[in-house]
């Protein structure tokens, strides 16, 4: 489960976005798991099945697409290392 909370640049909670999340094993291609969640009520939670995201312990990329209504889309990545 991925849970993202997001605020702009005024410090204002974002709760009308769409969020693409997708991870992939950073030393391994263990394939890329999707998801998109339609606006939060500030909170974004995506559930990934255990068999398509972090199925195994090491390194995990997890990339994050936002697209808010009359803005340009941003995108960025974070890496969260798993422990067996």
């Amino acid at each position: 489960t991925i849970i993202l909370s997001m605020t702009d640049s005024s410090g204002n909670l974002v709760t009308n976005a769409q969020v693409k999340l997708t991870t992939n094993m950073v030393v391994m291609d263990m394939g890329t798991a999707h998801a998109t969640v339609q606006s939060g009520n500030p909170t974004y939670i995506a559930t990934f099945n255990k068999s398509a995201a972090f199925s195994m312990a090491g390194l995990w990329d997890i990339t994050v697409s936002i697209q808010r209504p009359n803005r340009s889309p941003v995108q960025t990545i974070f890496q969260v290392a798993l422990n067996s």
